[in-house]
This record gives C-alpha cells, sequence and structure tokens, in this order.
C-alpha cells in the first residue's frame, strides 16, 4: 500500500479569492487587491480557468519599496486607474498577508483618498481585512460580505422583499434561487449573485465588467426587507447578524435546501416570510423564452471545455460549509 501524501489546496487557503468572488457577485463592482501584482494574476488565472468566464482582478501593485515605506501612494494611483478604466459603482478592497503584515491602515487609506479627491464622483469603497494566514477562502467570502453589508446598506422603510444570502454555491444555484422567488411572487434580492457573471453567454465584444450581479441600490435598501436568510452554518463574520446587530433587520439560518428535510426547512421559511406557497413543478413560469434564451447562449462554452471528465470513475462531491450540514443530515 503507497502512502498517503497529505496536500493543501491553496486556493482553499486563500481569503483574498473569496473575498474577490463575493464582490464579483455584484453589479458594477471590480475587486481591488491591495498587496502585490503577483496576488491579483493568481487568483485571477485560478477564477479563469475554473469557470471559463473573463474576470478582472484590480491591483494595488505593490513593490519592496511599498512594503518598506507603505502602499498609500500605489493605493490611490491604482484606485484612479480602475476608475478610468472600469468606472465601477463599487470597489471592493481586499488585503493581502503583505499589507497585514506591515500593518497597513486601509481604512484611513480609503479617507484619505476621499478627502483628496472630493472633487471627483467616486464610486463606492468598502474594505475587507482578508490575509490568508488568517482563514480560508469562506472566511474571505464572508468578510467581503460584512464589509458590503456594512459599508453600503442604509435604514429605509420596510418594502416587504427577502434578502437571501446563498454563501458559496455556483452560478446555477443561484439561477435557481432568483427562479424559485419568481415562482413564488417574492421579491427576492441576492446577495452576491454571480449567476450571470461566472455563467453567461459568449459575448460579441468584450466588456470590463460583465453585466449581472446584485444590484447597488437592492444593497442600500436591505435594511427594509422582512428578514435576511442566511443558508449554512453561521459564520463568525456573518453579514445577516451584521445588518441585525446595525440596523435591525431580522437574521433567519436555515440550511441550503440538499434532501428533502433541508429543502422544506427551507422553502417553509420563504413562505412564512413572503406569505405565499410552493409552486408546482409544472408552472409554466419555467417555460419562457427569457430563461430559454441566455441558458442557450452558455451552453456552448460549457460544451467546448468541460471541466471533469467523469465517465467510469468513482466521484465524489466536493462540499463546503455551505452545504455539508445538509448533505449529512
Amino acid at each position: 500500500m503507497s502512502e498517503y501524501v497529505s496536500t493543501i489546496n491553496a486556493c482553499k487557503m486563500c481569503m483574498p479569492i473569496g473575498a474577490a468572488l463575493a464582490f464579483r457577485g455584484i453589479d458594477g463592482c471590480i475587486p481591488y487587491i491591495h498587496g502585490s501584482q503577483g496576488c491579483a494574476t493568481y487568483m485571477r488565472r485560478y477564477i479563469i480557468s475554473h469557470f471559463r468566464e473573463p474576470i478582472d482582478i484590480a491591483s494595488s501593485s505593490m513593490d519592496e519599496k511599498a512594503a518598506v515605506h507603505g502602499g498609500g501612494p500605489n493605493f490611490k494611483k491604482g484606485i484612479l486607474n480602475v476608475m478610468r478604466k472600469y468606472n465601477p459603482q463599487l470597489v471592493g478592497v481586499a488585503t493581502t498577508c503583505l499589507t497585514e503584515t506591515i500593518g497597513e491602515d486601509v481604512p484611513r487609506l480609503v479617507q484619505e483618498f476621499r478627502e483628496e479627491f472630493a472633487d471627483l464622483p467616486l464610486p463606492e469603497i468598502v474594505t475587507a481585512s482578508t490575509p490568508s494566514y488568517s482563514g480560508t477562502h469562506i472566511d474571505g467570502w464572508h468578510a467581503a460580505l460584512q464589509a458590503v453589508v456594512n459599508g453600503v446598506a442604509q435604514p429605509v422603510d420596510s418594502h416587504g422583499g427577502v434578502t437571501l444570502m446563498p454563501g458559496f454555491l455556483s452560478p446555477a444555484d443561484h439561477r435557481w434561487f432568483k427562479e424559485l422567488g419568481a415562482r413564488m411572487g417574492l421579491t427576492l434580492t441576492l446577495l452576491p449573485d454571480f449567476s450571470d457573471v461566472l455563467d453567461g453567454p459568449t459575448w460579441e465584444t468584450y466588456q470590463p465588467l460583465a453585466p449581472g450581479g446584485t444590484p447597488m441600490e437592492a444593497i442600500r435598501r436591505m435594511a427594509g426587507a422582512r428578514a435576511t436568510v442566511e443558508l449554512g452554518v453561521p459564520h463568525r463574520l456573518s453579514p445577516a447578524q451584521s445588518l441585525e446587530q446595525r440596523l435591525g433587520t431580522p437574521a433567519r439560518f436555515t440550511d441550503t435546501p440538499i434532501g428533502l428535510r433541508a429543502t422544506d426547512r427551507f422553502l417553509g421559511v420563504l413562505t412564512e416570510l413572503g406569505g405565499c406557497v410552493v409552486p408546482r413543478p409544472a408552472d409554466q413560469a419555467l417555460r419562457g423564452e427569457d430563461r430559454l434564451q441566455p441558458a442557450a447562449g452558455s451552453r456552448v462554452p460549457h460544451q467546448s471545455s468541460s471541466i471533469r471528465v467523469l465517465r467510469g470513475r468513482p466521484t465524489t462531491r466536493p462540499s463546503g460549509p455551505t452545504s455539508s450540514r445538509s448533505m449529512l443530515r
């Protein structure tokens, strides 16, 4: 019997890559890595090779000099470049091991940037502390969403909708949640939502920021929802709990709908909050051309480049904190 060698998946031990994926699920948001150029290049290359979709991740491109004297000038120049090239609505800043190790005060840099360039139409800027030695990609995911909720959501009047935070799932899962909400007649807002960003049709011309994602206006109005439903095990950086503590929106936690029991619990929460009923599987809402056309558009890249070859091989289902509890029950 050969000896088993334990290995570590570097991508799952990278907080910034989880933050970048969460930020990219917001409409008009560009992930911005405050650190070396290599960090952003590694994340971009991995995400593109996995999802087969173009994605840009900006960087402050710190070098040896910035590591000694501080990365403030690089940080500000980088955001100006991002504004000029992408015209984003939101810049999601994620720190790296380098900037955290030298003690970079990123919130102070953001404040200085806003004061120095107050005459320009500035985008929203949120910051998340995501050094890889402090956690995994899941921790980075939650840190980014917590930063977005704390930095963008505002006190508003109740509007009767429901916010769903589905966790680290696939674009297909995000699309299914949106379809379910539409069939139930429920005003459902997903945060994040990369169903179109990371699983869209083939473009005729290149677009710097792929269309799709949670609208910024919906995030600003999240405090007016009946509740925020977060799937999976409650995290120490739970954005739903942050929203409840800061603006009073009730937080509800339930399992990811995998299996009968978890699905029943999930649907029970939605019907309770929305005052609606679970639609029949044969609902005609699933057959409209508006749903079939995007699916047909995204079929070509999936057929031309499949990620895994499964025929004739035993397979396992990769899991994470969002779905593992539902799968094991």
